[in-house]
């Protein structure tokens, strides 16, 4: 069994051109673009090669299960980031779900729950999205007032799957798939900026509620899962009485430690909530970046990581399968298998009561 598709995902993988492929495996490009295409199957000795020349498991390219190659990705619009960097993120979640596909058929994950919660129609104004957001919240489990203790742990627990991206696309920020079964977040490699990761989680989460998948996000998308993320991560109830009017910092910095969002998103969310003036804001922010903390905030927060995978394998273990075993049940690359778990696993020490 050859699966043409599979091709494609592992090179991408890859980040590799079909020339590319073709010269490491000595192959024609041509070849390698009829295999993708479907008009030709690889003999043996051949997909070999080409296993080899990829680092994946021969089986990889039999693999028969809905990987959702042609789900579509809530990336970023950013100028820097290539075509070809968007491919190979993708095909890394790609590689995820298929991971997670087959570790589901011998542990029970949490159920995914957001389904329910999507926004029948697309918000076309701001107090929309802050309805939205509050209603997400309420279904989430999490009230109107209160700080949302940790995001990454929330969405786990409603069967979202996160993990970092080093996919080796550093400039590919955060970005979210909705597969049919479950929806995958992949955060951006920079594990130093909690504040903004917090963020990025609320981010996509609004995607997820509120928009469907496109390949290039419209700037209108992405600033509705900005205006999303602030509502859901600082409710206006809980948090408008406590911003202050003019950048007070010694307040900010303990608002931001109480709210886990950054200084500048608290003062984003003072105008919004017209707790100060679009003038005091603007001067607001000159001052911040002044200072030097558009780039480096102080007081950073306490991280939160992906732990889901890492604890469904834990669990898997427990019943005799081991990493090397997992992976080959996956037809994936044991390096990448063992990367990804790296990845998803709570860098803090654990604390037993």
């Amino acid at each position: 069994m050859f699966g043409s598709d599979r091709l494609r995902v592992a090179r991408e993988f890859k980040g590799w051109s079909k020339e590319e492929l073709a010269r490491r495996a000595d192959l024609t490009g041509a070849a390698i673009g009829q295999f993708e295409r479907g008009e030709s199957t690889p003999n043996t000795s051949t997909l070999d090669k080409l296993a080899s020349t990829l680092e994946v498991p021969v089986n990889f390219f039999a693999v028969d299960a809905d990987t959702g190659a042609e789900v579509g990705a809530y990336f970023r619009s950013l100028r820097s980031t290539t075509l070809t960097q968007r491919r190979r993120a993708r095909a890394f979640v790609q590689y995820v779900h298929q991971f997670v596909a087959s570790l589901e058929q011998i542990v029970a994950l949490p159920e995914y729950r957001l389904e329910h919660l999507r926004a029948e129609d697309v918000p076309d104004g701001i107090d929309q999205i802050e309805d939205i957001a509050a209603n997400t919240r309420r279904g989430l489990g999490l009230d109107d007032a209160n700080p949302l203790p940790n995001a990454v742990r929330l969405l786990e627990r409603h069967g979202v799957v996160m993990v970092r991206n080093y996919s080796g696309e550093a400039k590919v920020d955060a970005f979210s798939v909705p597969f049919e079964d479950r929806s995958l977040i992949v955060l951006s490699s920079e594990k130093g900026k909690h504040d903004r990761s917090r963020f990025d989680v609320a981010h996509e989460l609004g995607h997820l509620i509120m928009h469907r998948p496109d390949e290039e996000a419209t700037k209108r998308a992405e600033d509705q899962a900005h205006q999303f993320a602030a509502a859901f991560l600082m409710p206006a109830e809980g948090i408008r009485h406590e911003l202050p009017s003019r950048a007070d910092w010694r307040l900010l910095l303990r608002l931001k430690q109480k709210w886990g969002t950054s200084i500048a998103a608290l003062l984003r969310r003072s105008r919004d909530l017209k707790m100060m003036t679009p003038l005091e804001y603007t001067n607001s922010m000159k001052a911040l970046s002044a200072r030097g903390w558009r780039r480096n905030e102080p007081g950073n927060i306490r991280p939160e990581e992906p732990t889901l995978l890492r604890r469904a394998v834990d669990v898997a273990g427990d019943d005799g399968h081991t990493v090397e075993d997992l992976a080959q049940r996956a037809a994936l690359p044991l390096a990448f298998v063992s990367q990804l778990l790296s990845n998803a696993t709570d860098p803090r020490p654990p604390v037993h009561i």
